[in-house]
């Protein structure tokens, strides 16, 4: 396949594996990045990790802190690979239309309800006539997220990686890698195939789905979950899935988001048990909240957890043990930064 520019917004350790992967397959690759792994990057280019294939490799970038600088330097993008934490989303987006042409696609690699959600949706009113469905005000809060990056660029995708970086300019794939690439208005379309392609040619394991929306469902159940327990209880993904007290509140929120998205018209076909078993099965698993937690960075709670309880509000649908441990994760933030402040 011909090579295709493509710039990685958010270069941590999935940006950074899926744009080490593609910089090794041939392809032209930019990278967004800050601080002291900008800086190593730089100096040394991306090192890769692969402990699958017990091999390690320099990925030659271009890469910058500023995404005008970036633009300058390199051009209109075939595709924009966005691998941002969900709060820092929105106040970039218009930032990057001068890497953006009218063919370029923008895949989000990111966790929990996406911004572009609402992009060919459609809800019902009280009198069955069908309206546009309204920005969730949880992952784009001003509303105007669709206006900054217009929706037909989007290709939807679920990501599923066991990544971490371990040092400045050095990113690792530890494990399993699975990247599902959908259409935010459903169905397959060529383009979905010929990203599927590349995606797999460069080793990523890709496939294309007809309804991303089930798709990023099915993972969000096990990251509304899983995600605030293992960062209130200090957890492994094993030993959240292993503790009956702990499995009960996974299971309570579980059947809301389950509610939830059957309200927004995708019908989960996992059971809640099977999606469990998926967590013990990961083992030791520390999640990205709990480190974010531990790191007393910002915590993706508007992506996981408040986006669904704005949806059930929309549709009616109650989120009882969402919102109590949503409060609960929230007073723990709330404690520990006046701890840290005594």
């Amino acid at each position: 396949m011909a090579s295709r520019k493509i710039t990685i917004i958010g270069a941590g350790a999935v940006g950074g594996v899926i744009g080490a992967r593609l910089a090794l397959a041939g392809h032209t690759v930019s990278l967004l990045a800050r601080g002291a792994h900008l800086a190593a990057i730089q100096k040394d280019g991306l090192m890769f990790d692969d402990v699958p294939h017990d091999a390690s490799h320099v990925a030659r970038v271009t890469a910058s802190d500023n995404t005008s600088t970036l633009a300058a330097m390199v051009g209109v993008q075939d595709a924009l690979i966005i691998a941002l934490k969900a709060p820092a989303i929105p106040a970039i987006l218009s930032s990057l239309q001068p890497l953006v042409g009218p063919d370029t696609v923008v895949i989000p690699a990111i966790n929990g309800i996406p911004w572009w959600y609402p992009y060919g949706q459609h809800t019902a009113t009280a009198g069955s006539a069908l309206t546009t469905m309204p920005p969730i005000l949880a992952v784009d809060p001003d509303g105007l997220a669709l206006t900054r990056l217009a929706g037909q660029h989007i290709i939807g995708a679920v990501v599923h990686f066991a990544a971490n970086m371990p040092a400045p300019g050095r990113v690792q794939l530890s494990s399993y890698q699975q990247v599902i690439l959908g259409e935010p208005v459903g169905g397959l379309s060529d383009r979905l195939s010929a990203w599927q392609a590349l995606f797999n040619e460069a080793g990523l394991l890709c496939e294309q789905t007809p309804d991303i929306r089930l798709a990023l469902w099915t993972k969000l159940l096990g990251n509304l979950s899983f995600n605030p327990v293992t960062a209130l209880t200090g957890y492994t993904l094993v030993a959240a899935a292993s503790d009956p007290g702990t499995v009960g509140i996974i299971t309570s929120m579980m059947q809301e988001g389950i509610a939830v998205a059957a309200a927004c018209g995708v019908q989960i076909q996992m059971s809640i048990p099977e999606r469990i078993a998926i967590g013990r099965g990961l083992g030791p698993v520390r999640t990205s909240m709990l480190q974010d937690m531990e790191a007393a960075r910002p915590l993706e709670t508007g992506a996981l957890i408040e986006a669904v309880i704005e949806l059930g509000q929309q549709h009616g649908v109650p989120t009882p043990t969402c919102s109590l441990v949503l409060a609960l994760l929230q007073a723990a933030v709330l404690g520990r930064q006046r701890t840290r402040q005594e």
